[in-house]
Parts: C-alpha cells; sequence; structure tokens
C-alpha cells in the first residue's frame, strides 16, 4: 500500500534532525499504529523558510510531495530572502521529491487519492 498521509508543520522549528525526531515521535505516540514513512505530502515549515527546517527533515519524513505556501515569483528571485528560501527549494530538488508552491495568486495544490478496497 503507497502512503497518503498528509503533516501540516505549520510553523515549526526543524532545523535539526533532533527537533525533526522529537516531533514525530510526539505526534505519532497519540495515534496507535502510524508511523512517519505513511506520510506521503508534507507541508514545509512557515513557507519553506531556511531558518524552520534543513534536509533532516526531508531526509526523516521522506515524503513524495511537499506543499510549500509562499509566491512563486520568490522562489524564482535570485537575491530571494523571502519564502520559499532558495537553499530549501534546491535541498528538495536534490533529494528528488517534487514540491508545490500554493500562492495567493491562484497557484494552489490538489490531490487526489484512490483507495483500493
Amino acid at each position: 500500500m503507497s502512503s497518503t498521509g498528509w503533516l501540516c508543520t505549520g510553523d515549526a522549528i526543524l532545523l535539526d534532525r533532533n527537533k525533526a525526531l522529537a516531533m514525530m515521535r510526539h505526534l505519532f505516540f497519540y495515534k496507535k499504529g502510524a508511523k512517519w514513512f505513511d506520510i506521503a505530502t508534507l507541508t514545509a515549515p512557515h513557507h519553506g523558510s531556511i531558518e524552520n527546517s534543513d534536509k533532516s527533515l526531508y531526509d526523516l519524513v521522506k515524503p513524495s510531495l511537499v506543499v510549500i505556501c509562499g509566491k512563486t515569483k520568490h522562489a524564482n528571485d535570485p537575491k530571494n530572502g523571502k519564502h520559499p528560501n532558495r537553499k530549501i527549494l534546491r535541498t528538495i530538488d536534490l533529494l528528488k521529491i517534487r514540491y508545490r508552491i500554493a500562492d495567493h495568486s491562484g497557484g494552489g495544490v490538489g490531490e487526489t487519492i484512490h483507495y483500493l478496497l
């Protein structure tokens, strides 16, 4: 069975593996039987900010898709200090994880999940 779970991180500060692991342990302690490798879609913490996540989060969760709520124009700006940060986008690219930027100009993200019964 393929993964179908979503993990929305909000403004969590998950800058290193220990913080990411602590969050995962906390979340899945309360949902018996859940595993973090069931997560298919991850929202990037704080709009893809460089100050809220690093490679360790994406390595740990291994999502198939990362959704970034930010502005597409910032992603294409070489002087970008805004969200999403270009270093985070490069990190996600290097890990060969797909990402989509959902911005306020109508660039929403939709996902359909098909269950086999």
